[in-house]
C-alpha cells in the first residue's frame, strides 16, 4: 500500500543465505581444482578456464558477503532497537513499539504491546477488587538491574510520599532503601510484622505491615495500612482490661501483668504491692450520691497513677479498692528507696479535697497495705492477699494512713483471712440456700406469710449471722444480699402462686435499692412486689439520706416496711420517723415473757402506742406455748419462732394443734 514501509519476510532472507552457503562450497571445489589440474596432462585447462573461473567466483563470493553483511544488519539492529525498547516501558502500563521492515518483528511487537495491555488491564482490576473490598495495600519489586523499584500507585499515598514521576511508579533503590531502613527501626512490640510510620508534616501515625519475599535475589513483597485494624484491637483491650471509670487495670489485667514483670524482673529484683480501701467513699455515696462518689474515686486513681511514671502497675480491683505493684529501679531499688517514693507520691496527695453540696469539702482519705516481693510472698495473688492485710490492721483502727505487712500480725489474724477466704468461696459458689419460716396471724392462726432468711452451705461457715458479719467487715454487704435476694425471688417463683396473698418478710442487710436498681429484671419482681416487707435493722447506722432511698423505693415498689427491734431496753425514734406497716420484737422481748412482768408491760406499751399509729405488731423468737398465749393475750397481731414452725425450704400449713391453742387464747384475751 502507498505510504507503507515495504516488509520483508524473514524466509525469503533464509533462502539467501543458503544460496550463499552454496556458492562458498561451489568455490572452495574451485580453489582446489587448479592444483590438481596443474599436476595433471589438463594444465592447460586450468590456466584458461578454471582460474578465470575462480577469480569470478571470488569476486561473487565477496561482493555476497557484503550483501550478507548488509542483510544482517537489516535484521540484528531492529532486534536489538525492539529489545531496548521492551526494556524501557514501565510495567502494567499499556507501551507503544516501534515497527520494522521485518513482518515477524511486527507481529512480535504487536503481541507484546496486546500483551502490556492485557496486564495492566489485568492490574487495574485487581486494584478496582482490593478497593472495593476496602483494603489499603501496596505491592512492590526491586529491580536491582535497573537500580529503582516499582511500587503500586497506592503507596505513595499510604506512605505519605510524593511520586518521583507523575507518570511513573518508579523509585531509586537508594530512596527505597532509605524508606524501608527508617521503617524497619520503628517497629510495633504487639505485632511480629507491623511497623510505626509517621509521614512529614503530618500529626497522625500510620501502622503499615510489611511483607517481603527474596527469590533469585529480588525481593518483591505487600504493605498494607493496618492504621484502623491496631486502633480497633487497642480499643477491645481498653475495654477488656482496663476500669472505665478510672482508666486503671482491672482486677484480671493487673494479676496478669504483674505475673509477666515479675518473670521478666532481675533475679536479685524487689518489688512492693500496695493495697488500698478509701474511707469515706459509702458515706459520700449515701449522702451525696454516686455521682459525687465516681467523683472522688477518680480523685484516688490520680493518686494512684502516678506510680506509672516509675513503670508501676496500678488498677481498681473492685469499688473502693485499688493496687499498685512496682518494682525497684535506679534510685528506687531496695526497700528503703521504694517506701521513701511511696510515702513522699501519698503524702502529697494528703491534701486533696471533693467539693461536695451545701459548700462543703470532704478529704481524700484512703488506708494503704503494703507487702514486699519477695520476702513476704512471691506469687502476685498470695502478695495481694497479704497487702489487704497490712491495709486491714490500719483501718479496723478507724485512721488512715500507711502499714507495712507484719507476719507476727499475719499469724494472730489468721482466723479473719480464713474468714475472707471462705466468704469469697460462699459468694462465688452461691453455698447459701434460701429458707422460709412462717409468720402466724394471731387472730385467724392461718400462716400470713414467711420471713425469709439464709441457710449456709459451707463446710466453716454454719451461722446466717456469722456471713453477714464477714461480709460486713469485708464491705461485701451488696453482693451478699443480691445473692439472697436473687435465691428469695426463686423460691418464691418456685413455691408461690402469683396470685397467693402471702407476705414476704425481707431484711435489708446494705441497700436493697441499690441492688435491685442496678439490675431490676434479675429478680422478677412483678409477681410479689405488693407482698414484699423491707425489714429495717433499727439497731444498724443508716444515714437519713440512705434510709430515705430505701423508704422510696419501697414506696416505688407498693411493698410494706418494717422495723426490727432488737433489744428489750431500745427506745429509738425510728418507726415515728418512718412510719412502717410492722414492728418486729425479737426474743429479748419474747424470752420468758410468761415469767417476766417487766417485758410483759413492754410488749402492752409497744402493742398500745403501734395500734395507736396504725402499726401491727410481730412477736417474733418464740420457743414455748407459754410464750405464745402470753404474746397473744397482750395484744400481738402476728408470731413467729421455732415454737410455731423452723425455717426451711418447703412451705407447710400450720398444725392443727398449734391452731387450736391459738384460737384458745384468742378466746382467754
Amino acid at each position: 500500500m502507498p505510504g507503507k514501509r515495504r516488509q520483508h519476510h524473514v524466509t525469503s532472507i533464509y533462502h539467501q543465505l543458503i544460496l550463499q552457503l552454496i556458492l562458498v562450497v561451489v568455490l572452495q571445489g574451485l580453489l582446489v581444482l587448479p592444483v590438481i589440474l596443474t599436476f595433471s596432462k589438463y594444465g592447460g585447462l586450468a590456466r584458461n578456464v578454471v582460474i578465470p573461473l575462480q577469480t569470478a567466483l571470488l569476486a561473487a563470493l565477496l561482493l555476497g558477503a557484503a550483501i550478507d553483511w548488509l542483510i544482517g544488519q537489516s535484521i540484528v539492529r531492529p532486534i536489538i532497537r525492539l529489545v531496548c525498547q521492551v526494556r524501557q516501558q514501565v510495567p502494567n502500563q499499556t507501551f507503544h513499539l516501534e515497527r520494522t521492515a521485518i513482518k515477524e518483528l511486527n507481529e512480535l511487537a504487536e503481541s507484546l504491546e496486546e500483551m502490556s495491555a492485557d496486564l495492566a488491564s489485568s492490574a487495574s482490576r485487581l486494584a478496582s477488587t482490593i478497593d472495593l473490598v476496602g483494603l489499603r495495600l501496596a505491592s512492590f519489586e526491586e529491580w536491582p538491574d535497573k537500580g529503582s523499584v516499582h511500587v503500586s500507585d497506592s503507596f505513595f499515598s499510604m506512605a505519605g510520599l510524593m511520586p518521583i514521576e507523575p507518570s511513573g511508579n518508579l523509585i531509586t533503590l537508594a530512596g527505597w532503601n532509605d524508606f524501608l531502613q527508617e521503617l524497619l527501626a520503628r517497629p510495633d512490640p504487639a505485632y511480629s510484622d507491623v511497623y510505626i510510620w509517621q509521614p512529614e508534616h503530618s500529626a497522625k501515625k500510620r501502622w503499615l505491615r510489611l511483607r517481603m519475599v527474596d527469590k533469585t535475589n529480588r525481593v518483591s513483597g505487600i504493605l498494607m495500612d493496618v492504621t484502623e485494624e491496631v486502633l480497633r484491637h487497642r480499643r477491645l483491650e481498653l475495654e477488656r482490661d482496663y476500669d472505665a471509670l478510672t482508666h486503671l487495670l482491672n482486677k484480671a489485667a493487673f494479676i496478669e501483668q504483674c505475673t509477666l514483670a515479675v518473670s521478666q524482673a532481675p533475679e536479685q529484683a524487689i518489688g512492693v504491692m500496695l493495697f488500698s480501701d478509701l474511707d469515706n467513699l459509702k458515706k459520700i455515696n449515701d449522702r451525696y450520691g454516686h455521682k459525687f462518689g465516681d467523683r472522688y474515686i477518680q480523685m484516688a486513681a490520680g493518686v494512684f497513677g502516678q506510680f506509672r511514671r516509675y513503670q508501676g502497675l496500678a488498677a481498681r480491683l473492685s469499688g473502693d479498692e485499688f493496687a499498685v505493684f512496682l518494682i525497684g529501679k535506679g534510685d528506687y531499688a531496695d526497700q528503703e528507696g521504694m517506701r521513701i517514693l511511696v510515702s513522699q507520691i501519698l503524702a502529697e496527695n494528703r491534701q486533696q479535697f471533693l467539693a461536695v453540696p451545701d459548700e462543703q469539702q470532704i478529704a481524700l482519705r484512703m488506708s494503704v497495705g503494703l507487702a514486699w516481693f519477695p520476702s513476704d510472698a512471691a506469687q502476685i495473688s498470695e502478695l495481694i492477699n497479704l497487702a489487704d492485710f497490712a491495709m486491714y490492721q490500719i483501718k479496723k483502727e478507724g485512721k488512715a494512713g500507711l502499714h507495712e505487712f507484719q507476719a507476727s500480725e499475719y499469724q494472730q489474724n489468721q482466723v479473719l483471712m480464713e474468714g475472707r477466704a471462705n466468704l469469697e468461696q460462699l459468694l462465688c459458689q452461691k453455698q447459701l440456700e434460701c429458707v422460709a419460716q412462717p409468720v402466724v396471724d394471731a387472730r385467724t392462726a392461718e400462716v400470713a406469710g414467711y420471713a425469709m432468711t439464709m441457710r449456709p452451705l459451707h463446710s466453716r461457715i454454719r451461722l446466717p449471722l456469722e456471713v453477714v458479719e464477714l461480709a460486713r467487715q469485708q464491705n461485701r454487704l451488696d453482693e451478699l444480699e443480691r445473692l439472697m435476694f436473687l435465691l428469695c425471688s426463686q423460691w418464691i417463683g418456685a413455691h408461690l402462686d402469683p396470685g397467693s396473698a402471702k407476705l414476704i418478710f425481707f431484711s435489708a442487710l446494705a441497700g436493697l435499692n441499690r441492688v435491685i436498681s442496678d439490675s431490676p429484671d434479675e429478680f422478677e419482681l412483678a409477681p410479689f412486689r405488693r407482698r414484699l416487707v423491707v425489714d429495717i435493722n433499727s439497731s444498724e447506722t443508716r444515714s437519713e439520706r440512705s434510709l430515705q432511698q430505701l423508704t422510696d423505693f419501697v414506696a416505688c415498689l407498693s411493698g410494706m416496711l418494717a422495723v426490727s427491734q432488737l433489744h428489750s431496753n431500745e427506745q429509738d425514734d425510728l418507726p415515728a420517723r418512718i412510719q412502717p406497716d410492722y414492728i418486729r420484737l425479737d426474743h429479748s422481748v419474747i424470752r420468758d415473757i410468761d415469767k417476766d412482768a417487766a417485758r410483759q408491760q413492754l410488749l402492752a406499751s409497744r402493742v398500745s402506742w403501734c395500734a395507736s399509729q396504725g402499726i401491727q405488731v410481730i412477736a417474733e423468737g418464740i420457743e414455748t406455748e407459754a410464750e405464745m398465749i402470753t404474746a397473744i393475750r397482750l395484744g400481738a397481731d402476728f408470731l413467729q419462732g421455732y415454737y410455731l414452725g423452723r425455717p426451711q425450704l418447703e412451705t407447710a400449713e400450720l398444725a392443727t394443734s398449734l391452731r387450736l391453742q391459738i384460737l384458745s387464747a384468742r378466746g382467754l384475751a
